[in-house]
């Protein structure tokens, strides 16, 4: 991950305004080990017994990886832009008001190997939809999986991004007594949180051709 953050205080009177910026760009690959160890069930239908099938190497379901994953390969970019003003309305009361704006770009994964599926395709069948920058799809369905519909999203991320993340903050410190031993707070704020890249990374890259199994 690469982060540039820069910030600018001005006090002016009663007045303590401060704003900056945070730009992070973060990059994850994942190698998933999704079934590549195979997976075998011993129900006991062929013996009456579970255990006496496995003896025997007789498994009553499988689950074959017919290829290694392919390399999941994610870039996003995060952005926060904020202002605060630290205002002394009178020697009893302090406001502190604040705006953020924060924009989380859905991580992108750079050969397109995140579909969606459309329950729309094949006239209602349902059909798997990849980013457009994917290459290795189209030759899967053509030439393996002819019977199965497929298309291409107009973007490159499974999803659009929400851009209207604006975070107001409001919070103030009030002396009732001319003392300092009672202080009365209090405040408000809007907070956003961005999904976590690596269950993304995880749980996004299952479709084929990136993963096959029998």
């Amino acid at each position: 991950s690469f982060q540039w953050y820069d910030g600018i205080t001005l006090t002016k009177g009663t007045h303590s305004i401060k704003a900056g910026a945070d730009i992070r760009r973060v990059r994850s690959d994942a190698y998933l080990g999704t079934r590549q160890n195979n997976s075998y069930t011993f129900g006991g239908g062929f013996t009456g017994d579970g255990f006496a099938d496995f003896l025997l190497g007789i498994p009553s379901q499988m689950s074959l990886a017919l290829k290694p994953n392919d390399l999941a390969r994610f870039r996003r970019t995060q952005m926060a832009y904020f202002v605060t003003d630290d205002w002394k309305v009178n020697s009893k009361l302090t406001l502190n008001i604040g705006l953020r704006y924060e924009f989380n770009e859905i991580p992108k994964e750079l050969s397109g190997l995140t579909p969606v599926f459309d329950p729309k395709l094949g006239n209602g069948k349902g059909g798997l939809l990849y980013p457009k920058q994917n290459t290795n799809a189209k030759a899967f369905f053509e030439q393996i999986r002819p019977d199965l519909f497929f298309g291409y999203l107009d973007r490159e991320t499974q999803i659009l991004p929400d851009k209207n993340n604006l975070a107001p903050r409001f919070g103030f410190a009030y002396r009732p007594f001319e003392n300092n031993r009672t202080v009365i707070r209090g405040g408000f704020g809007i907070y956003y949180s961005s999904a976590q890249l690596a269950n993304i990374s995880q749980n996004s890259v299952t479709g084929p051709p990136a993963q096959l199994w029998a």
